[in-house]
């Protein structure tokens, strides 16, 4: 419960990001940041109840970034709380249990009939059934997580409490580590950059939210973006979205979405070809955004990837030590010479895994080196983060670069 946290703040109102339908909110405070979606509270029209001029109190957990997103939130007068803490479990217990039984009932005729077409079509049914039984197990699995959250409970506690007007526990926020944000805008300014991007400094106007997608099926890939004015240049800033975590209770968030609002007080890197913002970097909430090249994934994507491979590298040897094991017992002999035996096969395969593994993180980091040496694009955005990072390391954990797809 250590990134729970309750406040008592001085309320000025919201500012309304550019986002869908108008529902990202920020409030900031005291060099912090909160930020919120009314899509996420039960009676979204209670923001517009709320008495500016007062105090405001705030349960919130901290996000990665050192901002924090708001859960719950009070005047005093109107309390409004997330919804969806408590979803029936009728829907996902069903799901689980047609899946299932409809891959039951597929696998049997393969064994039972011994027909080609017959297997084929009983495993596309059963692969179906397994895959609705998997989203079901899944949505139980998160309704548990969120059930068990400590985070959770102590925020649902606090709750009660606030609803018997009891807000002794909120605390007045202190200053915030921000002191260094201002230092960026004059250091992008003089920044040598390639001749490829542009700096502008200046408000926000104009901004306008829109939503898009690319490819179809298996490869559709889901886009936000908004596009707004500073100082006279027409700019975009858009990045891709993943659908499981939009899905997500905030609750497991651990970033918020970008936030442009108007009259918001931005440096901006450009490119000159088409206008698309490179870097962001809003003095108004601290936030700072890059973009990753479309040949070269960031470091977080990076850090992924390197975390899935590694994790099915030690899984699979895993799965083949379980089945053994599973052989073994079921046979009645547990004679020793057979144990070495099986032990020495898992390790083996576990070199095998992390040889395969490593020959193709070292295909990547390389076909990823030539990119930069090939492409002049790659070799520019290398120059920009690099200016970005040295910022980084300068001004400390007060800012944090959050990348973008």
């Amino acid at each position: 419960m250590k990134n729970i946290h309750y406040f008592t703040l001085h309320f000025t109102g919201f500012s309304v990001g550019a986002s869908e339908q108008q529902n990202l909110l920020r409030l900031a405070s005291h060099d912090r940041a909160f930020y919120t979606d009314k899509r996420f509270f039960r009676d979204p029209e209670r923001f517009s109840r709320l008495k500016t001029g007062g105090p405001l109190h705030i349960g919130a957990h901290r996000m990665q970034d050192g901002s924090y997103w708001i859960h719950w939130l009070s005047d005093g007068a109107t309390l409004i709380e997330q919804g969806h803490t408590r979803e029936p479990l009728t829907n996902k217990f069903l799901l689980l249990l047609a899946g299932s039984l409809v891959c039951a009932a597929a696998v049997w005729p393969m064994f039972t009939y011994q027909n080609v077409w017959l297997a084929i079509v009983c495993t596309l049914i059963a692969l179906a059934g397994l895959m609705a039984a998997g989203i079901g197990l899944a949505m139980l699995l998160h309704r548990g997580a969120l059930a068990l959250h400590p985070g959770m409970r102590d925020l649902l506690n606090k709750l009660e409490l606030a609803r018997q007007g009891n807000y002794a526990f909120c605390q007045q926020p202190g200053t915030a580590p921000g002191a260094a944000r201002q230092r960026l805008i004059p250091f992008l300014r003089d920044a040598v950059l390639p001749d490829r991007y542009r700096v502008v400094e200046g408000q926000v106007k104009n901004p306008h939210f829109s939503a898009w997608s690319r490819g179809s099926g298996r490869f559709q890939r889901d886009y936000h973006g908004v596009s707004f004015q500073c100082d006279g240049t027409p700019l975009s800033l858009h990045w891709q979205i993943i659908d499981f975590v939009q899905q997500l209770h905030p609750i497991f968030r651990r970033r918020h979405p970008p936030f442009i609002a108007s009259d918001d007080h931005v440096v901006a890197v450009w490119r000159r070809s088409d206008h698309e913002v490179q870097a962001l970097y809003n003095a108004s909430d601290g936030g700072l955004y890059l973009k990753n090249h479309v040949l070269h994934p960031g470091d977080r994507q990076m850090a992924l990837m390197y975390k899935l491979l590694y994790g099915f590298s030690l899984f699979l040897p895993l799965i083949v030590l379980g089945m053994e094991l599973y052989e073994t017992l079921t046979s009645g002999s547990l004679a020793l010479l057979d144990s070495w035996k099986s032990a020495a096969m898992v390790l083996d395969l576990f070199a095998l895994s992390l040889l395969c593994v490593g020959s193709i993180l070292v295909f990547l980091e390389l076909a990823f080196l030539a990119t930069r040496v090939l492409s002049s694009g790659v070799d520019d955005w290398f120059t920009l983060r690099g200016v970005i990072h040295r910022f980084t390391g300068q001004a400390g954990a007060s800012v944090i670069i959050r990348e973008l797809a």
